[in-house]
């Protein structure tokens, strides 16, 4: 999540005219969900951590769209689905619905190695995501 934050950064930061800059809500909003979300996962007094993190991966992606719409800024249109944050955002989706499950099924702490192999598969198809989504050159 941090480096999605250095990335969000550098990306403002390349803004053509910076002192128009008008997504600076969306950047403190993110800034404070980042901070609640680790404050959380770190506290560990909660079992909602994990959902709570999916739900920050589902979020990241909506303020991407929320960010491209203040700025205006189009995708170029040789992407394809694949490049977009839409496979980011469905696959954050499909695993925040897999932890609701995931906490109702499970009660006891002899329980937890499913939601860790879940956690793991998580990991996996988003960073094959994140490969996927390069673009390629020419």
């Amino acid at each position: 999540m941090v480096l999605l934050l250095v990335l969000g950064f550098l990306n403002v930061r390349a803004v053509a005219a910076p002192e128009e800059y008008g997504a600076l809500f969306w950047d403190v909003l993110n800034l404070a969900l980042f901070v609640l979300a680790f404050w959380l996962v770190d506290r560990k007094v909660t079992r909602y951590r994990f959902l709570l993190s999916y739900a920050y991966f589902i979020l990241l992606p909506l303020l991407l769209i929320i960010w491209r719409a203040v700025q205006g800024v189009a995708a170029p249109p040789e992407l394809t689905w694949w490049n977009t944050e839409w496979p980011f955002l469905l696959l954050a989706i499909i695993f925040f619905i897999f932890e609701i499950i995931a906490l109702i099924v499970t009660d006891k702490p002899d329980q937890q190695a499913g939601r860790i192999t879940k956690d793991a598969i998580f990991a996996a198809l988003y960073g094959i995501a994140l490969l996927v989504a390069i673009p390629a050159t020419e």
